[in-house]
């Protein structure tokens, strides 16, 4: 009987230990984020306000663009070319230029309302934005997800 114990604890202890060691995000490359950035075309996945996903949402697609539209590319000499469904159904293609801050938080371009953006994430596969943005007396977290 002791040995059941002793085994029911063995399989409890390693078990709880394999889920703790997981991760869900994607391990980190190693490379600087200005690699990362200009690795390959970043596509729109969501739009996130104060947490809520309102991406599909007619008065963010007029105000913003439609974020599933986006198709975004970052080159290493400064600039990045877009393009996007506007709120009317009309793709639009922007260029324009961008940089990282020293500390490469902080995304400086003009694709959006504000010009600078906090990165929250940069695997190869994801990429995360944030913003306060004030509109009507209120602060909004918003949060612009891409992704590869």
């Amino acid at each position: 009987m002791r040995f059941i114990n002793y085994l029911f604890y063995f399989t409890l202890l390693v078990s709880l230990s394999l889920l703790v060691s997981c991760k869900d995000d994607e391990e980190d490359s190693g490379l600087p984020r200005s690699e990362l950035l200009t690795a390959g075309e970043w596509q729109g996945d969501r739009v996130l306000l104060n947490g809520i996903n309102v991406s599909n949402r007619p008065e963010i697609k007029g105000a913003l663009l439609d974020i599933v539209t986006l198709r975004l590319k970052f080159d290493e000499d400064g600039t990045y070319q877009a393009n996007y469904a506007d709120g009317s159904g009309q793709r639009q293609y922007v260029e324009g230029e961008w940089a990282l801050s020293e500390d490469e938080k902080i995304l400086r371009f003009d694709l959006f309302k504000d010009n600078e953006l906090e990165i929250d994430k940069l695997t190869t596969s994801e990429f995360d934005l944030t913003s306060e943005v004030e509109y009507n007396n209120t602060s909004w977290n918003v949060e612009v997800q891409l992704k590869r």
